[in-house]
C-alpha cells in the first residue's frame, strides 16, 4: 500500500503542480528532452518559470524513449543533483548496538549520477535516522548509516539491510548483483537475497559471539568524509 501510495503521490506532484516539468517543454527550450537536472535548469530559466527543486521528468542519455522520474535537489545551485525515489518502507539499513538497541535509517531518495548510471551509497539527502548514536565507526559529524549497509557495535541479534530501486526505472547492474559484498557493507557471513527482476538486494547478518565487526572489511570507507570514499553502485535502467 505503501508502495502505491508512493506511487499516487509521484503523479498527483508531477501533473497537478510541476505540470510544465513533466511535459514536453516548449519549442522555446533548449533541451527537448532534458537529461539531468542543470538542463531542467535551462529550460525553466528560458521559459521564465520558477526554478524549484521537486520532481521532474529526464530522459536518459536525452532519448525520448528513456524517461524517468528524477528529484532535483539545488535548482538554483550552479550545478544541481538528481535523486531516485524509492519507498523508505522497503529502503532501510541498520546497526545493532546491544541487544535490541538499534540505529535504523530509511531513505525516500537516492542519489543517482544519469551520465555514469551509478548511485551513491553515502549521500544522506534522502536519510531518516531513529535512535542515531556514536558508534565509533564513522566521523561523529555523521548522523545517518548510508544505504546498503548492516553492521555491529557490539554482540546481538540480527541486522539487516534492504535496497530497492522498484518502481524507480532502475535495477541493479550484473555486477552487483553476482558479488553484492563488493558493493554493500556487511559482516563476513552475510546472506544477500536478490529479487528475480534484479531490483531489491536484502541483507541479513547475525554476530551472535561478538567477533570482529566486519572482520576485516573497511566499510568505513562509506564515510562521505573520506577522500578515497568509493562506494557507488552501478545500475541499468529498465522503464519499470
Amino acid at each position: 500500500m505503501a508502495f502505491r501510495y508512493a506511487g499516487i503521490l509521484l503523479f498527483i506532484v508531477c501533473v497537478g503542480i510541476a505540470v510544465s516539468s513533466c511535459e514536453s517543454f516548449p519549442d522555446v527550450a533548449r533541451n527537448t528532452f532534458p537529461e539531468d537536472c542543470n538542463e531542467v535548469q535551462e529550460n525553466l530559466a528560458d521559459s521564465g518559470a520558477a526554478r524549484e527543486d521537486g520532481l521532474y521528468k529526464l530522459f536518459l542519455d536525452g532519448k525520448e524513449n528513456s524517461p524517468w522520474i528524477a528529484y532535483c535537489r539545488g535548482m538554483r545551485w550552479e550545478n544541481p543533483e538528481e535523486y531516485i525515489i524509492v519507498n523508505p518502507a522497503t529502503n532501510w539499513s541498520s546497526a545493532n548496538i546491544t541487544g535490541n538497541n538499534k540505529i535504523v535509517t530509511t531513505f525516500s531518495k537516492l542519489r543517482f549520477d544519469p551520465h555514469t548510471f551509478t548511485v551513491d551509497a553515502r549521500d544522506d539527502f534522502g536519510a531518516t535516522t531513529s535512535n542515531w548514536q556514536d558508534i565509533g565507526f564513522f566521523d561523529t559529524s555523521r548522523r545517518h548509516l548510508p544505504a546498503g549497509f548492516a553492521a555491529y557495535a557490539a554482540a546481538g541479534d540480527i541486522v539487516t539491510a534492504s535496497i530497492d530501486l522498484r518502481g524507480s526505472g532502475f535495477s541493479f547492474d550484473d555486477r552487483v548483483l553476482e558479488a553484492p559484498s563488493t558493493f554493500l557493507c556487511a559482516p563476513d557471513g552475510t546472506k544477500y537475497s536478490v529479487d528475480s527482476d534484479g531490483a531489491r538486494i536484502t541483507m541479513s547478518a547475525h554476530d551472535p559471539i561478538g567477533s570482529h565487526v566486519f572482520a576485516g572489511k573497511d566499510c568505513s570507507a562509506q564515510d562521505p568524509r573520506r577522500a578515497d570514499a568509493h562506494v557507488l553502485w552501478p545500475v541499468k535502467y529498465t522503464g519499470n
